[in-house]
């Protein structure tokens, strides 16, 4: 029975690994996204200022450093800009038959994003 528990729980835990994809991206570069019909989520390293979405096929819903995005049609298609401390983050969505669950947002040059107010909103690098 242990051996038993011990296998579902391994099986459980790459389930859930495929479901997370870590993306990193500069200024310049721009990230293929794909959302499931029921939907996905960028996770950013702190909250969007902006968001700027290039067509209306997919309902968008921000939540503190989460962006929610889900599908209104199958084919929808759509350019997704992000604004995090005055850096641009750029996306091409698409609805998919399939997709992760969570696509995790870092910044290519690994920068720390500090919540605005603790040090007046400045970005320090790390060392």
């Amino acid at each position: 029975m242990k051996k038993l528990f011990l296998i579902l729980l391994g099986s459980a835990s790459l389930a859930m690994a495929t479901d997370t994809k870590t993306i990193y991206l500069s200024e310049t570069t721009v990230a293929q996204i794909l959302v499931g019909p029921t939907g996905t989520v960028l996770s950013f390293p702190a909250p969007p200022s902006q968001i700027l979405l290039s067509s209306r096929a997919f309902r968008i819903e921000k939540v503190e450093s989460d962006v929610a995005l889900t599908p209104l049609a199958g084919g929808a298609r759509a350019n997704l800009y992000a604004y995090v401390f005055g850096r641009r983050f750029n996306f091409k969505i698409q609805a998919a038959s399939a997709s992760p669950t969570l696509y995790i947002i870092r910044d290519e040059e690994e920068l720390t994003f500090k919540k605005k107010g603790a040090d007046n909103g400045t970005i320090k690098r790390k060392r």
